[in-house]
């Protein structure tokens, strides 16, 4: 972790985001009765997330027909082993 301090530490104060609205955003999101899992914070977040999304889709949608026939054909008799 030592080898990406000079990068944290040049960009420290470069952040896109108004750190003030994060402290707001991440006050309100705990105060919910069901907070989110996950809370991506910032345009340039969401966007990575997104793409992330998609790239994930692409993926179910080029081996979905493989993915699904996995199932046993029938189940074995009580018993036995496959």
């Amino acid at each position: 972790m030592r080898q990406f301090a000079p990068k944290r530490q040049a960009q420290s104060g470069l952040q896109p985001g108004d750190p003030a609205k994060l402290a707001q955003a991440l006050i309100r999101i705990t105060s919910e009765q069901q907070p989110p899992r996950r809370f991506i914070a910032g345009a340039d977040a969401i966007a990575l997330a997104e793409q992330h999304v998609a790239d994930l889709q692409a993926q179910i949608d080029a081996y979905r027909d493989l993915s699904t026939s996995l199932a046993l054909d029938e189940p074995a008799p009580v018993g036995t082993v496959r």
